[in-house]
C-alpha cells in the first residue's frame, strides 16, 4: 500500500502542474487571464486535471479484486486451497472466513461459475446473490461499465462545448467511447480468461485487462481532446454586415438632415419657391394628360391598374386604392425622431 500511495502521490504532483502550468493562456508565460474565454479555458483545464487526478486513483486503489491472481493460484484451485491460502495469507487474525467469501467459494465449485468470475469479475459474483446463470451475471455486471462510459460522454461534453472552439471533434471523442463499449461488450461474452502457460500460477481475467484498458482511455480521452486544434472563429454574416449597416445609416441621417434644411431654404427663397412651384404644376398638368386620355384609361384597366378617381361616390380605382393603401402603410410605420425635430 505504500508503493501505491507514494506512486500515485508522485503521479498526481507530477502531472498536475505540469499541465496546468503549460495549458493555461499564454502556455505558462503569463500568469493572469484577462478575458473570459481565457478563464473558461483555465476551469475546463483544471476540471480535466481533477478528472486524472480521480482515474488515477481509481487505477491505484479502486482495481478490482481477483482471488487467483492476488493469491498467485491458478484458475483451476479447488476451493479448500483457496481457503488455506486465504487464512495463511491473514495469519492469526482471521480464523475463519467470512460467510460472504465462503459462499463465493462454494460457488467457485462449478467450472461455470469459474468462468463467470473471469468474465464479469470478483464484486459481480460476490454480490449477485440471486444470480444463477449466464444472462443474470451479465445483467448485474453490465450497467456498471455502461453508466462508466455515459459519464465519460458527458466528460468529452464539457470538454467540447461550441465556446471551446472544439465541438467538431465531439462526435469523434463520443465515436471512440461506444466502439470501446461496444468492444469491451462483446469481448466480455466470447472471451473467457488469460492464463500464463508456464508457470499456471496467474491468471489474468479479461474483466481485469479490460477495465484497465477503459480506465486508460478516460485517462487519455480528455486531454487528447483538450489539446486538439480549436476550429478557427468564424464570424456570423449579421456580424460582418454591420459595418456597413452603420456607414448606411450615418449616410441615411446625413441625407434626411440635408433634406430637412433644404426644405426649409427652399420657402425662403423667392426664387427657390417659384420653381418648386412650377415643378408641380407641370406635374400636375401632365399627371392630367395622363388620367384623362381614354385610350391610357382603356390599356390601365384592362392592366389592373383602373384610374378612376372614385369621386362622386364612384369606386375609386385599384392604382389609387394601392396609392392609398402604401401612404397609410408608410404614415403609420413613421415615427418622428426627437433628435430630428430641432
Amino acid at each position: 500500500m505504500n508503493v501505491k500511495l507514494s506512486t500515485f502521490a508522485f503521479s498526481v504532483f507530477l502531472i498536475v502542474p505540469t499541465w496546468l502550468y503549460f495549458t493555461q493562456p499564454g502556455g505558462g508565460r503569463s500568469a493572469s487571464t484577462t478575458n473570459s474565454k481565457d478563464r473558461t479555458k483555465t476551469y475546463r483545464s483544471a476540471f480535466i486535471a481533477v478528472h486524472a487526478v480521480y482515474i488515477l486513483y481509481r487505477i491505484f486503489f479502486g482495481a478490482p479484486v481477483n482471488l487467483f491472481s492476488a493469491l498467485r493460484l491458478p484458475f483451476n484451485a479447488p476451493p479448500d486451497v483457496v481457503r488455506e491460502t486465504l487464512l495463511l495469507v491473514a495469519g492469526d487474525e482471521l480464523k475463519e472466513l467470512p460467510p460472504v467469501l465462503e459462499m463465493l467459494l462454494k460457488r467457485l465449485n462449478s467450472f461455470d461459475a469459474r468462468t463467470y468470475y473471469i468474465r464479469f469479475g470478483h464484486d459481480t459474483l460476490l454480490k449477485c446473490q440471486h444470480c444463477v446463470g449466464f444472462y443474470d451475471y451479465a445483467l448485474f455486471a453490465f450497467p456498471r461499465p455502461f453508466f462508466e462510459y455515459v459519464r465519460e460522454a458527458a466528460v468529452v461534453g464539457f470538454i467540447t462545448t461550441r465556446r471551446s472552439g472544439r465541438l467538431r471533434w465531439r462526435k469523434f471523442a463520443v465515436g471512440i467511447l461506444v466502439l470501446a463499449a461496444v468492444a469491451e461488450a462483446y469481448l466480455t461474452m466470447t472471451k473467457i480468461l488469460i492464463v500464463d502457460e508456464k508457470t499456471r500460477t496467474k491468471t489474468t481475467s479479461l474483466h481485469d485487462r479490460l477495465w484497465l484498458l477503459r480506465h486508460l482511455l478516460f485517462f487519455v480521452l480528455p486531454p487528447v481532446l483538450f489539446l486538439l486544434p480549436p476550429s478557427p472563429e468564424t464570424v456570423s454574416p449579421l456580424a460582418a454586415s454591420l459595418p456597413q449597416l452603420t456607414v448606411l445609416a450615418d449616410q441615411t441621417l446625413a441625407r434626411i438632415h440635408l433634406l430637412k434644411y433644404t426644405r426649409g431654404a427652399v420657402t425662403r427663397n423667392p426664387a427657390l419657391r417659384n420653381n418648386v412651384a412650377e415643378w408641380w404644376e407641370r406635374e400636375r398638368t401632365e399627371g392630367e394628360w395622363a388620367t384623362s386620355d381614354d385610350e391610357v384609361k382603356e390599356l390601365a384597366a384592362k392592366l389592373g391598374m383602373d384610374l378612376a378617381d372614385g369621386d362622386e361616390g364612384n369606386e375609386p380605382g385599384a392604382l389609387r386604392k394601392r396609392a392609398r393603401m402604401a401612404v397609410e402603410g408608410l404614415k403609420g410605420a413613421f415615427r418622428p425622431s426627437d433628435f430630428l425635430q430641432t
